[in-house]
């Protein structure tokens, strides 16, 4: 179990030097399913799905 949380909060601390200097959500949004999916063992992939109201 500590192994699964430091995974984690090592994913945290990497995703908050991700954004720090990037301000573009598509961009923040692309590194972050990157870092997932490297990080977390046992996955067959990541997405995030954005919708954006129309107005």
């Amino acid at each position: 179990m500590e192994t699964k949380k430091r995974t984690y909060s090592d994913l945290i601390n990497q995703t908050k030097a991700l954004f720090q200097h990037e301000f573009d959500l598509v961009a923040n949004m692309s590194n972050m399913v990157s870092l997932i999916f490297e990080k977390v063992p046992g996955l067959n992939g990541t997405t995030f799905y954005r919708w954006k109201m129309m107005n």
